[in-house]
């Protein structure tokens, strides 16, 4: 429960689970991942679709290595084994809370609408 974790940066204080969950289902994974990185290539597994790129974490770095998969909506980079989902992404990415990364994608989720 998010009780459990008041005043934890990395859980939602100021957001239902409800809110969570619509964030989650708006913000694609892939679209986000795009603002920080450059994909490559597309590989299609039968049950799954990846995208791989350069790993948003290893400034510099040319190893194609990070990898989206746009059916599970997660991410994994092979090179340094950073790993999680689209809130982790914003919150790794923009060094910020929770809550932070779920107002930056409330906002993209309404540009991307419009």
């Amino acid at each position: 429960m998010i009780e459990d974790h008041k005043g934890d940066p990395r859980w939602p204080q100021n957001y239902t689970l409800e809110q969570v969950h619509a964030i989650q289902r708006k913000a694609l994974l892939l679209d986000i991942a795009k603002k920080y990185t450059t994909f490559f290539r597309v590989e299609n597994t039968g049950d799954a679709v990846k995208n791989i790129g350069l790993c948003p974490y290893e400034a510099g770095s040319v190893k194609q290595a990070f990898t989206v998969d746009v059916t599970k909506q997660l991410y994994h980079c092979f090179s340094c084994g950073a790993g999680g989902d689209v809130f982790s992404l914003v919150m790794d990415m923009e060094k910020v809370s929770f809550d932070e990364a779920m107002d930056i994608l409330e906002k993209f989720s309404r540009k991307e609408k419009a």
